[in-house]
């Protein structure tokens, strides 16, 4: 019989039987294809068989998925849930759908008859509408309540596929992502809680399932049982050698992200990793090194790691920005001082960061920003930071800073003008006016432990005291996140939220004097409301905030890079030996609620302290005290907190991180932690230096009248 002679019918079991066989001769199905579309009648059967054919065996024919496309939009109605899921996956496999309406129109079908599909057709829909950026929230919790319905009869596979499915499509977004509602993301944690045994889960389902179950709970800030991710590290560990590189670094990232370690899942990747580093793709590479380093596992002098540097460098000219961002963070953390590595990461960024500008994107998107901040404080932290790669990402942050003010002010038809006393007649006793053109650069604010005062107000950016019992929250709880993180820069729905629900909010202080109608990033929670950094809730000090994205960037440089100082004075308990002047230890902030106490831990983020032993003193009943100038290279939370602790020398008044006999006796003669960041300095956004500076407030001062000089008699 010839193809001549062939009806439709006979194409589409002939092409489906080859496909199933893996029978792929591109020439003789491209016959078959131009046979098919010229016949009259393409039923919906025969067009999903067809498609699905094609897409097995890695053929793309224009003119099939033409036909196919007009055959879906034509009688989508008349198409089966499996058909219409077997058209989706075509489309996605191929990784083309012909015309968007035609996915769409699918997509929209295929999801409205989600309860009649079978659990291989739902996973392969999921799957499909990931792919093809299709998975809507109302999509996706249809999708997902059908799928724990039916999660008594998955598959290892289909498990697999549906939770990667789900995980994806919750990041995916038209700006920037979109984070899954709460329900989606119990939803999730409940299909793939239900999984009880791994024993028939190869290593593709166990890097999926992994991935996917840190990706959902990590943006969630959930915990998972940690037997749950044993088990999975457990069989793992035995199918190692079986992982490609993708999987490897799926699997190193998913343990790494949630923070649960398995030394011999991770010594397994390790040995499987160093037999095919020469076959990892960037992005794989940057992950597991990422993941690797996170762990503290090795050094930057072991074998691994040895090859790890070579392997970077010869794939360098294929990183992009995030991928350079980790990889200088890996190897800045766990010691290199290699010059020529870090020269290389030097060169790729620059030449990453001319490539964008010269094809016309010289503003970042807020994730890339995030990534050059991060390679700058990674070189820094190393180093190994030329002066030429900082001037890079300087103009490239200066570009994005001015490309979002001016979007901002379009947006609010206003130039942002500084506020005179005489625009504020209410607040002029909150509010000091700072000339930095007539003035040292320098002011000193008297303590006041009511409100906060605003001790520097420069014209793009502002210092302001925090008292103690402040927050300086620089994120939305997850029930006011809800439909705000798209919001554009100053986005009037952020204005007004009640900041004050958990405690005075220094957020809201703000807001007040400087309205975000004029000043959008005040109420711009995706950056942070301009603020630079934070100060826990017990202590006080000074903060530094921008009021343009231009400053916020340009201070988030001088941050990342060392240039932007924050001193300390602190009282710690015991006589630390004058001799120490640094504390270098990982700070790990636990999953879950933020009233969670950090510690010290190899899962930690490299956090290092500075210090200067000032005097030992006495305390009532003869304690032991020692007060101590604190100056901290990182940020991370509670970090001069933990650190003092890890070292015998936890801060006074601390409820957190000492005993609570020992908080009781404190909070007798001294009435909060103290902990006071009296000094700032950076400069201003004409290259002046510029100092803040905060005596100690009058609790704090009061605390210290009952204690004196160990040597004195």
């Amino acid at each position: 019989m010839k193809i001549a002679d062939f009806g439709i019918l006979d194409v589409a079991k002939l092409t489906w039987s080859l496909a199933t066989l893996g029978f792929s001769r591109p020439h003789a199905l491209h016959m078959l294809a131009d046979k098919a579309v010229k016949d009259v009648g393409f039923a919906p059967r025969s067009a999903a068989n067809l498609a699905w054919s094609f897409a097995k065996l890695g053929v793309l024919d224009d003119q099939l998925l033409s036909a196919v496309c007009a055959s879906v939009e034509a009688e989508v109605a008349n198409y089966k849930p499996q058909e219409l899921s077997n058209v989706l996956w075509a489309f996605a496999t191929l990784r083309v759908c012909g015309n968007s309406r035609a996915a769409e129109v699918a997509a929209a079908a295929a999801v409205a008859r989600a309860e009649e599909l079978e659990p291989q057709g739902l996973a392969n829909v999921a799957w499909s509408l990931a792919i093809l950026h299709l998975g809507n929230g109302e999509r996706l919790s249809r999708l997902l309540r059908r799928a724990v319905l039916l999660k008594e009869a998955l598959k290892p596979q289909e498990v697999a596929s549906l939770s990667w499915a789900f995980a994806k499509s919750m990041s995916q977004g038209t700006e920037g992502g979109r984070d899954g509602s709460g329900y989606e993301v119990e939803l999730v944690c409940s299909l793939l809680s239900a999984v009880g045994e791994f024993a028939l889960f190869g290593p593709q389902e166990l890097s999926n399932v992994a991935w996917a179950m840190a990706k959902v709970t990590s943006s969630a800030d959930m915990e998972v049982s940690e037997g749950w991710w044993q088990q999975v590290a457990l069989h793992s560990t035995a199918l190692a050698s079986d992982f490609s590189p993708q999987g490897i670094s799926n699997l190193a990232w998913a343990f790494a992200s949630v923070g649960v370690e398995s030394e011999a899942l991770f010594s397994a990747l390790s040995d499987a990793a160093s037999q095919s580093l020469h076959n990892f793709g960037p992005q794989e590479l940057s992950n597991l090194l990422w993941a690797f380093a996170s762990f503290g596992k090795g050094d930057a002098a072991d074998i691994f790691w040895s090859q790890a540097a070579r392997a970077t460098i010869s794939l360098l000219e294929q990183t992009n920005l995030q991928d350079q961002s980790n990889l200088a963070w890996a190897f800045a953390v766990l010691g290199s001082t290699d010059p020529y590595l870090f020269e290389a990461l030097g060169c790729a960024f620059q030449a990453t960061l001319s490539r964008q500008a010269a094809a016309g994107g010289k503003c970042l998107t807020e994730e890339q920003a995030l990534d050059v901040l991060g390679f700058i404080w990674a070189l820094g932290f190393a180093g190994q930071l030329p002066a030429a790669v900082l001037e890079s990402a300087r103009q490239a942050l200066a570009e994005t800073g001015l490309a979002l003010d001016s979007h901002s002010q379009g947006r609010h038809g206003l130039q942002p003008v500084t506020l005179t006393n005489s625009d504020n007649d209410n607040n002029n006793n909150d509010r000091n006016n700072y000339n930095a053109k007539n003035n040292s650069n320098k002011n000193s604010l008297p303590s006041d432990e009511g409100e906060p005062n605003v001790a520097l107000d420069l014209a793009t950016m502002l210092v302001v005291h925090k008292p103690a019992g402040w927050e300086v929250d620089t994120r939305l709880g997850s029930e006011q996140r809800q439909g705000l993180h798209k919001a554009e820069p100053g986005d009037p729905q952020l204005v007004g939220v009640d900041f004050h629900a958990n405690g005075p909010q220094l957020v809201g202080f703000l807001q007040a004097l400087w309205p975000a109608r004029r000043w959008p990033i005040l109420s711009d929670v995706r950056n942070r409301f301009g603020f630079q950094h934070r100060l826990d809730v017990p202590g006080s000090g000074l903060l530094l905030a921008a009021k343009t994205y231009a400053a916020y960037y340009d201070l988030r440089l001088q941050l990342c890079c060392g240039h932007l100082v924050r001193d300390y004075c602190v009282l710690w308990h015991g006589w630390a030996t004058p001799s120490r002047q640094k504390i270098r230890a990982p700070v790990q902030k636990l999953a879950g609620e933020r009233a969670r106490p950090g510690l010290v831990s190899s899962r930690g983020r490299a956090s290092e302290t500075w210090l200067r032993v000032l005097a030992h003193l006495l305390g009532p009943g003869g304690a032991a005290l020692s007060l101590v100038g604190i100056r901290i290279a990182t940020g991370r939370r509670h970090q001069i907190r933990i650190h003092s602790a890890h070292v015998g020398h936890p801060t006074v008044c601390d409820g957190r991180y000492t005993a609570t006999s020992t908080f009781l006796q404190d909070r007798q003669w001294c009435n909060h932690n103290f902990l006071h960041r009296y000094r700032l300095a950076f400069l201003d956004d004409s290259g002046a230096r510029c100092e803040a500076v905060a005596h100690l407030p009058g609790p704090l001062q009061d605390a210290l009248g009952n204690v004196r000089a160990r040597d004195r008699t």
